[in-house]
Parts: C-alpha cells; sequence; structure tokens
C-alpha cells in the first residue's frame, strides 16, 4: 500500500512511496502536537548510497515502520528539492555532532527544533554505533520522561542557530591557507590515506584545494596528501567496474579525466577553467567558454570571469557548474573522457543545455568518451550502449536497440553505460 509519497514528483521521494513508514507531509506539526509526538526528519537524496541503504536497512523494515509510526510523526524530505530545509537542519546536525552527511537524522519538538541530530544508522549494533532501533527508544523515553532535558537541548540548539555566523568579509590570506593545509595535515590518515577515520567519503574540495595549494606554494605537504588521497581511491572500489577496465587499459601518460553531478565549484571561474591546464592562455579560456556554453556563466559574474567570485560562486547552479568543468576538459582534451552521470538532477532546461555542450564535447574530442547515466535519452547518440548492473554488463547493443526494448525514455535503478569514440 503506497504512503502519502505517492503523490511527489520527486524521484527520491517516490522510491519511499512503498515504504511502510507513515510518511507526513507539512501536516506533521499539527498530528505531532494531537498525539504528543517528536517529529522524525529524514532528509536524503537520489544519488546517495547510504541513503538507499538506511531506505533498504530500516525504512522497508516493517517492524521499524511499526515503531516508527507508532512512537513518532515522520517526514522525508528530498534535499533537492527543498535546499533550503537541507541547510537549515544541516547546520543543526554538524553543530550537534561535529559532522554532517546524508543520510541526515533529525528529531524535533513541536516548534521545528531539533533535539537530536544524525546521519547514517545501521539496522543494528555495529563498530561501536547504536543501531536505528536503539535510537529511536532512546529518544522516545527521552521525550515521554525526560522532557525538560529535551526542551533545555533543543533551546540551547535554536539558540546556536539563531547566533550570527557569518565569516568576516576578504580574501583568504597566506597564513589563513598554511593553517588549513596544518589543519588537513593533522586530520590525513598516514596508514589509508584520505581525512579522519572510516567511513570516508571522497573529498573532493580539500583535494582541489590541496591541489591549488601546491600550485601556487610548491608545498611538497599538500602534494603528498593529495596525491597519497588520489592513488588510494584510484585503487579502490569507487567508480564502475567497467570503467575501472577502461582506466586500466588507457595508454601509459594519457590523461584520463572524470566529469560528474559531483564537481565542486570555488576559487575563480578562470582558475577552475585553466585547472585543466594551469598555463593556459586568456583567450584559450574565452575559446573554452564559449565553446561549451559556459559564456553564458562568465558574462552573468559581476566583474568578468577573473573576479573572485565570492557569494555569486555559492548560488552557481549545478548546471552552470557543469559548464565550467565541460570548460576545462576542452582545455585538457583528454584522451579518455568519463562523464559519471552528469546530466543528473539538473531541470529540463538546464539539461538540454548541458547535454547540448556534451554533444560538443564530444564532437571536439574526437577521441574515446564513457558516459554513465541512469536514462537511456542521455546516451541516446552513443555508439554502444552497456545495461551495467552490480558491476556486469546484463545486456548491450546500439542505443535503438535498447530503445525499443525499453522505451525511449527509460530510467532504471542500474545504470546504462555508453561507449562512444
Amino acid at each position: 500500500m503506497a504512503n502519502r509519497l505517492a503523490n511527489s514528483t520527486s524521484p527520491y521521494l517516490l522510491a519511499h512511496a512503498a515504504n511502510p513508514v507513515d510518511w507526513w507531509e507539512e501536516a506533521a506539526f499539527e498530528e505531532a502536537r494531537r498525539r504528543n509526538l517528536p517529529v522524525l526528519l529524514s532528509v536524503g537524496y537520489a544519488a546517495c548510497h547510504w541513503c538507499h541503504v538506511m531506505a533498504h536497512e530500516s525504512f522497508e523494515d516493517e517492524a521499524t515502520a511499526a515503531y516508527l509510526n507508532k512512537h513518532f510523526v515522520s517526514i522525508k524530505i528530498d534535499r533537492e528539492e527543498r535546499p533550503d530545509v537541507d541547510a537549515v537542519y544541516m547546520n543543526a546536525t554538524q553543530a550537534i555532532t561535529g559532522h554532517g552527511g546524508w543520510p541526515m537524522t533529525c528529531v524535533l519538538d513541536h516548534d521545528r527544533v531539533p533535539f537530536f541530530a544524525g546521519t547514517y544508522f545501521p539496522d543494528g549494533p555495529r563498530q561501536g554505533s547504536p543501531s536505528f532501533r536503539q535510537v529511536l527508544e532512546a529518544l522516545s523515553d527521552a521525550w515521554r520522561n525526560r522532557g525538560d532535558d529535551v526542551g533545555q537541548t533543543a533551546e540551547e540548539i535554536r539558540r546556536h542557530l539563531q547566533a550570527p555566523g557569518a565569516l568576516p568579509a576578504g580574501a583568504l590570506g597566506r597564513d589563513a591557507l598554511a593553517r588549513a593545509v596544518g589543519t588537513l595535515a593533522r586530520e590525513f590518515d598516514p596508514a589509508n590515506a584520505g581525512f579522519g577515520g572510516a567511513p570516508k567519503f571522497p573529498p573532493s574540495m580539500a583535494l582541489e584545494f590541496l591541489l591549488r595549494n601546491h600550485a601556487r606554494t610548491s608545498n611538497p605537504l599538500s602534494k603528498q596528501m593529495l596525491d597519497a588521497t588520489c592513488v588510494a581511491m584510484a585503487r579502490g572500489g569507487l567508480y564502475d567496474q567497467l570503467v575501472r577496465s577502461a582506466l586500466a587499459t588507457t595508454p601509459a601518460g594519457s590523461l584520463v579525466q572524470t566529469i560528474s553531478t559531483a564537481f565542486l565549484f570555488s576559487g575563480t571561474v578562470a582558475d577552475n577553467i585553466r585547472f585543466g591546464r594551469p598555463e593556459a592562455a586568456r583567450d584559450e579560456v574565452e575559446t573554452a567558454a564559449r565553446a561549451v556554453g559556459a559564456d553564458t556563466v562568465i558574462e552573468g559574474l559581476p566583474a568578468g570571469f577573473d573576479t573572485e567570485v565570492g557569494e555569486r560562486g555559492a548560488l552557481l547552479s549545478a548546471g552552470e557548474r557543469q559548464l565550467i568543468a565541460f570548460a576545462r576538459a576542452w582545455i585538457a582534451d583528454p584522451a579518455l573522457l568519463v562523464l559519471d552521470e552528469a546530466t543528473s538532477h539538473l531541470d529540463v532546461v538546464t539539461e538540454l543545455r548541458v547535454t547540448e555542450a556534451v554533444r560538443r564535447l564530444r564532437q571536439r574530442q574526437g577521441r574515446t568518451t564513457i558516459v554513465i547515466a541512469h536514462r537511456l535519452s542521455t546516451v541516446a547518440e552513443a555508439g554502444q550502449v552497456a545495461v551495467v548492473e552490480d558491476g556486469c554488463v546484463v545486456e548491450a547493443g546500439p542505443p535503438d536497440d535498447l530503445r525499443r526494448r525499453h522505451g525511449p525514455f527509460a530510467d532504471l535503478h542500474h545504470r546504462w553505460l555508453a561507449v562512444a569514440t
């Protein structure tokens, strides 16, 4: 039996429409007051691995769902649909736990103030972490029997969230950047690389910072942490197995470049485009930007693309960030270009714009391109398309054949892998 999420337009929320959890929407707080229960807020997104793991372990489990439905009023949010809600409660989660991530799990009072927050909780006690059921039982007990403590905790978090937290204006100096390198060095894992302890996530922003820092200062520590982390990631299983095979057979010395929806924007637009080749001249940067349609991003910046973008950078859309990444690839001219879900999670207009940039980039490259996507329409121009499930090819052929078999807009949980030369 479908729950209230069956009427949603979000693919992430629709994936939870068959959960036995009685997911609520805006009326959740009225229901919570009526039944005198806390509100459980679960935030995730479609491409989040651990969101799917927790959904399978806990939200699809009848016993866990029954406990949730009896002792909590539950809300499920897609962070890509409601980034405003996500930002508020991620701030609270980081304040409470010292870190953040998704799935984000917050428990709120009737005034929408969190008194507990965390991320992924397993279905059983594991590596020192309590199970999700144990967490729920402890929170329900606190709500019923220690209301004063709950109220005090919520008030402390409310004051923290309302406190001014803006960083002072101005450019970061050399000393601040050096301290940032030192902080990363203290968190660096010398045995396994990366930062902090398990579980680890790809620290793309930290790695880009270390790369820029080494280019500007020749700091050997930045390069050491960067190289060790990239090698550890490359030797792990952090990509599709067919892509791994393609990388392994790429001629030695050739450049492999990956563009994905995980691309993070920082620094100047020009520096990000030059990132493909640091010595790229201004006119080459302009040519690359125009070639992939990123010139509109550049023109939209107040003082041109050589300015530090500041707050404007934080407002760049996912599509604009992708276009900048494509311009970087245009300058880098890699022997193998991997487009990993490069058009996922974009609105229709932006997806068409980015898809056109992909077409231009592939035509200009004239070399091997691997496109990984969930939708067959994204890889329709490819020479051959394979359907990959659990790292294995389950079917393959020209896109027209697969389109006839699955429909023109097939969208599967497993991935299409398109190889075009």
